[in-house]
């Protein structure tokens, strides 16, 4: 374990709070300050780290955005192939969520939509105590993982990427690293590079021989910086005319099978960050969530009255047919749309061998669903409501208190 000084952690403020972070939100991110774990064979180490509080958000949450950057990305060997994915300047994160003042989970970044994605507080590696997270982060790439290990992020036709996290290499404490800094709409000076919307490093080649395989060839392009709509979208969106592909979840990305009906009951769509629940035993699953402003106008306008939940279950068994997609079935349930900001609903439990992965709200005009306006779905990830049972459950019903406000 070794000391890493001379790096900068900055602070930014919320879009929302148009102000500098508060004292509290101050303390709140040394107090949850990670811990990043490199590879034993780092090589390519990182020229500044960025803390980025995006989310000073309803219902007592705070996000706490921790950016990583580093000058360059080294890609992947590859078999008959060569070296997949080398890029210039390389920006990775991890985040995590506070429920007033408390941490309750962390959500890990790699690549575009990749990571550990969201786990809850009591099953992240931590040290200090068991104060603080840490992150694992990816020998060469950077990405963020929860845990030392091999992990697959690209299974493609003619090879895999892989991401490869280790203990025992430079560990940093980025607590004492952390400079916190305002977040009004423009900055100026010496931060007005933060004002860049564009892509960062090289632009990317696309003559190799196995890119109508896969898009990227030994260079790539660059991502885009912390000033970006995955995190700042929320803080910034104001209500407009609902779009069935906006996506309004909190942290991460993830490509799943959503929860809606009628006209969105095939699509895929991509789904910003795993909503936490636990598993339930019952014939019912639970969802208490929160809705603003933007739905009840919807609804206003459309002559809607209720409120409903779509819960979309996947089969766990395994399609016979070759190239198949599992099977997937929704259940819903609706109440009255009042006044009010907080609802539960509990649609019926999935059936034997399905599970739950996502689920979306709408406001409807009937409780047979054929007239609704829906908000963009969420993904769900169980847990078992026993801390010591580790890891993704599979869940015919859950339990879900989504503290995110939805939005249309």
């Amino acid at each position: 374990m070794f000391p890493f000084s001379g790096l900068v952690v900055l602070a930014l403020a919320s879009l929302i709070a148009l102000a500098a972070p508060t004292p509290e939100n101050i303390a709140l991110a040394r107090k949850y300050a990670p811990q990043w774990r490199f590879h034993t064979s780092e090589i390519y180490w990182p020229s500044t780290v960025e803390y980025f509080l995006a989310g000073v958000k309803d219902n007592g949450v705070v996000d706490f955005y921790y950016w990583l950057f580093t000058p360059f990305n080294e890609g992947k060997n590859v078999i008959l192939v060569g070296e997949v994915g080398d890029h210039v300047g390389d920006w990775e994160r991890m985040a995590v969520r506070t429920v007033n003042g408390v941490a309750t989970q962390v959500d890990y970044h790699a690549h575009s939509d990749d990571g550990s994605g969201t786990i809850p507080w009591a099953q992240v590696v931590k040290f200090d105590s068991d104060q603080r997270p840490v992150g694992y982060v990816a020998k060469g790439s950077h990405g963020f993982w929860a845990t030392p290990g091999t992990f697959t992020y690209v299974n493609a036709v003619i090879f895999q990427l892989q991401d490869v996290t280790s203990d025992g290499g430079v560990y940093w404490d980025t607590r004492d690293s952390l400079v916190t800094l305002a977040y009004p709409d423009t900055f100026s000076g010496s931060l007005d590079w933060l004002n860049y919307k564009g892509f960062w490093g090289n632009i990317g080649e696309t003559s190799c021989w196995w890119y109508s395989i896969y898009n990227e060839c030994e260079i790539v392009g660059g991502p885009d910086g912390p000033y970006r709509t995955d995190v700042l979208g929320a803080a910034k969106s104001t209500v407009t005319t609902p779009s069935k592909d906006k996506m309004n979840g909190p942290l991460s990305v993830r490509m799943d099978t959503h929860g809606g009906s009628s006209d969105m009951a095939d699509k895929l769509v991509c789904l910003k960050q795993q909503t936490l629940g636990t598993v339930s035993k019952d014939a019912t699953s639970s969802f208490t969530f929160y809705l603003d402003a933007s739905g009840r106008k919807i609804a206003s306008g459309s002559g809607y009255t209720l409120l409903a939940i779509n819960q979309t279950c996947i089969s766990t068994v395994k399609p016979t047919e070759e190239g198949a997609s599992p099977a997937i079935v929704t259940t819903s349930a609706v109440t009255e749309l009042t006044d009010a900001n907080k609802y539960t609903i509990t649609p019926s439990a999935c059936a034997d061998n399905f599970t739950v992965t996502s689920y979306a709200v709408g406001v409807c005009a009937d409780s047979a669903l054929t007239d609704c306006s829906w908000a963009a779905a969420r993904a769900l990830r169980a847990y078992s409501p026993d801390a010591s049972v580790p890891g993704i459950q599979a869940a015919s019903a859950i339990v879900v208190t989504d503290l995110d406000n939805w939005r249309w």
